[in-house]
């Protein structure tokens, strides 16, 4: 649909956009999934084991992409002229557009884990054909604004039907949407504090460094993980010794292996 109406260059751009931002999801749900897979699995006879390792696997999930999108989103502009050049930059607002999308997939990714531990991955091929229906909609829709459009029709859809697959999938093992929102609260309320400082450094660290892209974005960052690590360490102090774990963490092993360690 965009291709054929906007045509090929603004379909690279927005390919291009959603990988980048799908990218932490989907590196991350590869790692997941192995794990929690066949942990669930075991549970699946031990309900309240299987909430509780639910749980905290979200947690974790949030803990590490609410971080990484938002300050993505954040220093889209330096993002984007550092890694890929000056020619992708139409890309920031389509890209900081669906950083709210990435989040909320972030957290459902292991619902397909879920779904097949419990015996019922048929819901989600059902979903699915749902839903393909109202995106072909919204994104044809969307084009008629440009690609910031579709980007808002895209994440406004995904944000207004994420609830619904979410709470059939968390019923399934006894999660109340009030306990799923609790988990990763912590990581949201944190996340807001890091905005916040992160945006107020942008503009500082623009104005006293003339602009200074790579300036601004290696000490915008490094300002964004201080402010993060801090409100998480106020607001839960399990939750940091998570985050300085994580932070520790070399490489996909070790990370897979931390993982593993939450959900048992």
């Amino acid at each position: 649909i965009i291709g054929r109406i906007l045509g090929s260059a603004a379909l690279g751009v927005y390919s291009l956009a959603l990988y980048v931002v799908k990218l932490p999801v989907t590196r991350l749900a590869g790692i997941v999934a192995k794990v929690v897979f066949p942990a669930f699995s075991s549970m699946q006879d031990d309900l309240p084991a299987f909430k509780a390792g639910y749980l905290k696997a979200i947690k974790y999930i949030s803990l590490i992409t609410f971080p990484i999108l938002a300050g993505l989103a954040l220093f889209a502009n330096e993002f984007i002229l550092i890694v890929l050049g000056e020619k992708w930059i139409e890309m920031a607002p389509v890209l900081v557009i669906l950083a709210p999308m990435a989040m909320l997939k972030s957290v459902g990714t292991i619902k397909s884990s879920v779904l097949m531990a419990v015996g019922r991955p048929d819901i989600e091929l059902k979903w699915n054909l749902v839903y393909l229906l109202p995106l072909v909609g919204v994104l044809y829709y969307g084009t008629q604004f440009d690609l910031v459009g579709v980007a808002i029709a895209f994440t406004a859809l995904y944000i207004l039907t994420f609830p619904i697959i979410q709470q059939i999938t968390n019923r399934l093992i006894g999660v109340s949407m009030l306990e799923f929102v609790a988990a990763i609260a912590g990581s949201f309320y944190a996340m807001l504090a890091m905005i916040i400082a992160g945006y107020g450094a942008r503009i500082f660290l623009g104005h006293i460094s003339n602009d200074n892209i790579y300036l601004v974005f290696m000490f915008g960052i490094l300002i964004c993980v201080l402010v993060y690590a801090i409100a998480i360490r106020l607001l839960d102090k399990s939750l940091f010794s998570e985050f300085k774990n994580l932070l520790g963490n070399k490489s996909n092993k070790s990370t897979a292996a931390s993982t593993k360690l939450m959900v048992d």
